[in-house]
């Protein structure tokens, strides 16, 4: 029996430690697996829409756009993402698209810890910076001016959009800039119409008053506003004709103090006297603004017209609506 005892006890004395070592090199290949599982970085995926149906500069859909987008605060205390991703520009080939999806430009968005999610915001249209991150202009604020916008590319320029609230994180890396955390215009938008008439409206002879047209907007938190003066003159020529007779302006958000419109149509001066109509105006991120003036013509022929007949401009209608 004794034998037997001691037999045992020294089959125990060689299995245990033999046990011990396997069970410590499986915990080490755990641990070697989890690290790497930790450090292998995963790239963010993105996508956005606009939160109103239909475009940019002219409406709410994409037109191969590109967007700046930070990583804006993290759940974990002491996370490098802020200070990693304040400016990585993505790009989208879609045109005439409510949603599009984006892929970077040339650095991306990696996402190392397996337990943090981060919050972003994005930007349209995109501004050069050092570096991914770098914030662009003057720690994020672009200054401009509005003055000078007759074509759909320099208001695209103009036309600046912001986003945010967008969550994403390691196991889920799509960062959805949707819904709540979809893209909104920051501008305001002013569009002069003339009507009842068929004479020409010429642009370079017509124009609005008392619009401040230098400005910023500020990449990081989305808000734009007007810094400058006011200019006592700004041609119709300097807008975008969105019709015959129809004038689009992409405007810094500002309050009129006054304002006053005149146009040259049909070898006649039309000044409005609706001033006070306008007084205090405040024009909204975000909102359009549609002024239509109408021609109320005295005289029933255009070649016997005097002093005494002379037509009239009158403020015919003015609508207030979100940016569609």
């Amino acid at each position: 029996m004794k034998k037997d005892s001691n037999k045992n006890n020294f089959v125990r004395m060689k299995v245990i430690p033999f046990l011990c070592i396997v069970v410590a090199m499986l915990f080490v290949a755990c641990s070697k697996n989890e690290e790497v599982l930790n450090e292998r970085s995963v790239e963010a995926k993105i996508s956005g829409g606009i939160s109103l149906p239909q475009t940019r500069a002219n409406g709410n859909q994409w037109e191969t756009d590109k967007i700046g987008v930070m990583a804006i605060s993290s759940s974990l205390t002491g996370s490098l993402m802020p200070n990693l991703y304040k400016n990585v520009a993505y790009s989208t080939v879609a045109t005439g698209a409510v949603s599009a999806n984006f892929t970077p430009e040339n650095g991306k968005i990696l996402f190392q810890q397996p337990n943090e999610t981060v919050t972003f915001a994005a930007y349209g249209p995109y501004q050069t910076s050092t570096a991914d991150n770098t914030l662009p202009g003057n720690n994020g604020v672009i200054n401009n001016n509005t003055l000078d916008q007759n074509t759909r590319e320099k208001q695209k320029a103009l036309d600046y959009i912001y986003a945010s609230g967008a969550t994403a994180s390691k196991t889920n890396p799509n960062i959805q800039f949707k819904e709540g955390a979809a893209f909104a215009h920051k501008m305001a938008r002013m569009i002069i119409v003339v009507t009842n008439t068929h004479e020409e409206v010429i642009p370079d002879d017509s124009y609005i008053r008392y619009i401040s047209h230098q400005g910023s907007f500020n990449v990081a938190t989305g808000i734009a506003k007007a810094e400058g003066g006011y200019a006592n003159y700004t041609q119709l020529s300097s807008a975008l004709r969105t019709g015959e007779r129809e004038f689009t302006f992409i405007l810094y958000p500002q309050k009129l103090k006054k304002f006053q419109a005149a146009f040259q149509v049909g070898g006649w001066y039309y000044s409005n006297q609706d001033n006070d109509a306008f007084e205090n105006l405040e024009l909204l991120s975000g909102y359009s603004y549609k002024i239509t003036y109408a021609i109320k013509v005295r005289s029933k022929s255009a070649s016997d017209r005097s002093a005494s007949d002379r037509p009239e401009l009158k403020l015919e209608g003015f609508e207030v609506s979100r940016w569609e």
